[in-house]
């Protein structure tokens, strides 16, 4: 059975900003967001890329799964 770790979504840069993309790939372009998490929102780790800047999670709430820039976890 895997175990995923439950996190919600963090913004440690920006205190004000209360959503961030979760994107079909590991890599900052408009073109590859399928949907927004929120502040708040949990999802559940799949695993790290290799330079550790983004993370594959599902996202419950959503239904889907996707990649969240790292540093918007905690």
């Amino acid at each position: 059975m895997d175990i995923f770790l439950k996190t919600r979504i963090f913004n440690q840069n920006n205190k004000n900003k209360t959503n961030t993309s979760l994107r079909s790939y590991p890599s900052y372009d408009d073109s590859n967001v399928v949907g927004q998490l929120y502040t708040g929102d949990t999802v559940e780790l799949i695993s790290n890329t290799t330079d550790g800047s983004y993370v594959q999670v599902f996202a419950p709430r959503l239904g889907l799964y996707g990649y969240v820039n790292a540093g918007f976890l905690a």
